[in-house]
């Protein structure tokens, strides 16, 4: 609150622990999930290093443009009903659900189950038994219903025939 409608205001955030190496600062949108802060409407987020135990205030020269690894405080700029405004609305307010997290680069794994899961078996109805698949991801989780398979089994067509299973996690890593 207290910002002019459609204005910016500046916020300072001390936090519990350092910055780590590679570090992302992320919102929380109730509609998107988690989203890498947005600094293309000139929003902008900075960090500094606390002294005598406080942070900095907001606007000090003290913040850095960025997240500076081992740094403890974050100043965020946020422009009301811009990107960065979990509630969108231009009114004065500026809702902010949002933190410092380490960019999630590892991928998901999907798995192909049955005794010989590269093979897809046909009955002698001509359907095809999948030997069922799971996808998992070290921050999302079971991510299995998030699979895309692409390719067609016919048994019009004799010999060797592929599916690919595809799946991207929620930080766009994908296998």
């Amino acid at each position: 609150t207290g910002v002019t409608p459609g204005g910016s205001v500046k916020i300072s955030l001390p936090l519990s622990a350092a910055i780590p190496a590679n570090a992302v600062y992320r919102k929380f949108f109730p509609s998107a999930g988690w989203q890498t802060f947005d600094t293309g409407a000139g929003d902008t987020v900075s960090s500094a290093s606390k002294v005598g135990g406080a942070c900095p205030s907001p606007g000090s020269p003290s913040y850095t443009s960025g997240l500076s690894a081992g740094d403890n405080c974050v100043q965020l700029m946020i422009q009301d009903g811009g990107p960065n405004d979990t509630d969108g609305v231009v009114n004065g307010v500026v809702t902010d659900p949002s933190g410092v997290a380490n960019p999630d680069t590892t991928l998901p794994v999907i798995a192909l189950h049955g005794a010989n899961p590269d093979t897809v078996f046909f009955d002698r109805n001509g359907s095809y038994q999948d030997p069922g698949f799971s996808a998992t991801d070290d921050v999302d989780g079971d991510i299995t219903n998030r699979v895309v398979i692409t390719g067609a089994v016919s048994l019009a067509t004799a010999g060797n025939q592929t599916l690919q299973y595809n799946v991207t996690d929620s930080a766009g890593n994908a296998a």
